[in-house]
């Protein structure tokens, strides 16, 4: 149809306002009025042709054309309401955000400190506990010290007094004194 259009276009205008040189005239008088009638009836007869053959496409390209622009003006104003309709919830999510986030950051704090405060609790437990560890070693070593000291004690008296005994006590007084310390261990 486009490919008819054009050839009509072009050679229309060759047949309808054609003129030789020498059919151009300066006055009224001489003008070949039946040319001119078969040209003006030509170009009537083009322009019934044109508007026949165009009006149905062109009235519908144009409505389509038209269609086309409504809609996409309606895609456009319902694009841009999505899209100011997204920025406020993109706002409001940041503003929500920025909320949690600083209850995070309260909530955090909030744990450390209570993390501290048993950190705290746990190291002086421990203190408490070594304090009394050593407390209690300490007192070990001094009675192990002191049961050694008795012991020590015991057996330097034993040992003097055994070479005291053995300078004042010698034959029967020995036998008499041995015999009487087997009774009292048997009794």
């Amino acid at each position: 149809m486009k490919k008819t259009l054009a050839a009509v276009f072009s050679v229309f205008p060759v047949y309808a306002f054609a003129a030789d040189a020498a059919e151009v005239h300066k006055d009224w008088a001489d003008l070949d009025w039946a040319g001119l009638g078969w040209r003006v009836l030509i170009f009537v007869i083009f322009v019934a042709l044109l508007y026949k053959i165009l009006k149905k496409p062109l009235v519908n390209m144009l409505v389509k054309r038209t269609a086309d622009i409504e809609k996409a003006l309606s895609d456009a104003e319902k694009a841009k309401e999505a899209a100011l309709a997204q920025v406020r919830e993109y706002e409001s999510k940041m503003a929500s955000l920025e909320k949690e986030l600083a209850d995070m950051k309260s909530n955090a704090l909030k744990a450390a400190e209570k993390e501290r405060e048993l950190i705290l609790a746990e190291a002086e437990k421990t203190v408490a506990k070594m304090k009394q560890f050593a407390v209690n070693m300490i007192e070990a070593e001094t009675a192990k010290a002191k049961a050694d000291l008795r012991r020590e004690l015991a057996e330097l008296a034993s040992a003097e007094a055994e070479k005291r005994i053995e300078k004042d006590v010698k034959g029967e007084k020995a036998q008499d004194v041995l015999d009487e310390y087997i009774k009292r261990i048997g009794a």
